[in-house]
Parts: structure tokens; sequence; C-alpha cells
């Protein structure tokens, strides 16, 4: 296989447990999508704090840039244009994928943006739902005493505490 980018061969190399093509010269990678899933779980790959903190910013960014949108490379495994896509919807790391073979093509340094991205977002993704559980909890205290005092004491009570068990239980 040559590389989509700039024509040289493409090597084989072993990257997280699985064989990927890459080329030496510009660094570029293709990988199918079940390889690159597997790298993504991985986390073999060690990044340094200030790699990761580069990201420390980062917020999901939605589509591509009109710029990315047109396709620019042509699969190296069987030659059919590849379209650009914004990795897992929100990365803002565009990679081309074949329509074909849904191989992807990473041009250099995406593979590791992908990565630290994603395993960025894994580990704050605890803390997150705990904040939003406990937001949640609140917002249920809340909205359960404002009812309360609406039908203290009327005949609605009753259905009153049977909606408000039935949201705690959900």
């Amino acid at each position: 296989m040559d590389c989509p980018g700039c024509d040289h061969a493409l090597q084989t190399v072993s990257y997280e447990g699985v064989q990927i093509e890459t080329c030496e010269s510009c660094g570029g990678e293709f990988v199918s999508g079940e390889e690159l899933a597997h790298i993504v779980r991985a986390r073999e790959q060690a990044f340094t704090p200030q790699q990761i903190a580069q990201f420390d910013s980062c917020m999901p960014v939605f589509g591509i840039a009109d710029a990315d949108a047109t396709t620019r490379f042509s699969c190296p495994c069987c030659r059919a244009p590849m379209n650009p896509i914004n990795y897992a919807g929100d990365t803002g790391v565009v990679v081309d994928r074949c329509p074909s073979c849904s191989g992807m093509w990473l041009e250099h340094s995406e593979l590791e943006k992908v990565q630290m991205l994603l395993e960025k977002w894994e580990d704050a993704a605890p803390a997150q739902l705990r904040s939003a559980a406990g937001k949640l909890n609140r917002a249920r205290a809340e909205a359960a005493a404002r009812t309360s005092k609406a039908f203290g004491g009327s005949r609605f009570s009753f259905v009153n505490a049977m909606v408000n068990r039935l949201l705690d239980a959900a």
C-alpha cells in the first residue's frame, strides 16, 4: 500500500497491540475501524502531562470545517475516495474514512490526538457523573419540597406522594 498523502510505501508496525500501516515520510497512519477502537481502549501509550494539558480547554466540537469537508485522499487499501469525518462526532479531529472498506487515514499526530482526547474525557467522566447526580438529587428535593407545600392540605397529596416515589425510583 502507498501513502495517500505523499505516495511513499506504507510500513506495517505494531502499535498498542495491533498492526497498523504507517508512512515514515509524512507520519500518517492507516487503520481499520476495529484497530482504532482497540487502540483507544488499550491505553498502553503513555502521554506526558504536558501533552495532555494541551487539551485542558478543549470542548466537544461538532461538524467539520469547510476546509476539511472535501475529499482529499484515496483509500490506500481499495483506492476509493475517502470522506472526512469528525472522529467520534465531537473530538474536532478530522480523519478520512473509506466508505468501501471502512479504513481510516489519520494524518501526522491525529492518532495521538484522538487517544489523548478520549482518554482525558474518559478519565473526567466519573466526576462529571457524580456532579450531575448531585444536581439531579438537589433538583428532585427542591421539586418535592415545592410540590408538597402546594398540595399539602389537598386531596391530591396521596397522588403527589406516589408520583414522588416513582420519580425517586427512576
